[in-house]
């Protein structure tokens, strides 16, 4: 249950990056650039760009390089690229199988790895983890609206299962309440804007200075 409403959460913030005026793309979402918070009901994106990156070809050493969508890897770097990354690192989470496990963008059915997950988890991962495009969630939206129906299905049933964790480098997650949830998804809204804002405004300043 946990692990969709994180995915959720993180649809989110890459919707906001994707509607900004030009695109921001993250470019290496993985386990190591999300953070749960202490309380373990918010998934928290690091490391998020001042401007929009470049496309650059993946270093084939860098740990979240096997994470990255099969078009960024030959120097496409889109706001599709990030979802398809998101996607990546909630199998990992789901499965505890890692990218580097198996050959690249090689992603077995999620539920022959691990049968606690749901089908319509696994048919979420499916989707967003095909190699082309075009067969993917055409937006974080799209993806959303499938995630939102998972949770609801979780709501309905009257006892909650939590998906295991079997990667060493994610936390294990436990349950909240339903009220404590509809809260931090508000502040994530109001978070995400005004730190892409103060980004904007150290952009500038670093620019000014550059030129003077």
């Amino acid at each position: 249950y946990m692990i969709a409403e994180y995915a959720w959460q993180l649809c989110d913030v890459l919707l906001l990056l994707a509607q900004q005026q030009p695109p921001i793309v993250h470019g290496a979402i993985s386990p190591e650039t999300i953070l749960i918070s202490e309380e373990g009901r918010q998934a928290i994106l690091m490391h998020l760009p001042l401007l929009p990156p470049r496309e650059t070809v993946g270093k084939i050493d860098d740990i979240g390089s096997s994470y990255r969508a099969p078009e960024q890897v030959h120097g496409i770097i889109t706001p599709a690229s990030d979802l398809y990354s998101l996607a990546a690192t909630l199998y990992h989470a789901v499965t505890g199988s890692a990218p580097r496990e198996r050959p690249p963008a090689f992603y077995p059915p999620a539920r022959r790895l691990n049968g606690s997950v749901s089908q319509a988890m696994e048919l979420i991962l499916a989707r967003q983890l095909r190699l082309t495009v075009a067969q993917r969630y055409n937006s974080p939206h799209e993806m959303m609206r499938d995630l939102a129906g998972l949770l609801e299905s979780y709501a309905t049933q009257s006892t909650r299962a939590v998906v295991p964790l079997q990667s060493s480098e994610m936390p294990l997650l436990s349950i909240e309440d339903e009220k404590g949830k509809q809260r931090d998804l508000q502040n994530i809204k109001i978070i995400v804007p005004t730190l892409i804002g103060i980004l904007v405004v150290l952009g500038l300043l670093l620019v000014i200075i550059l030129h003077t």
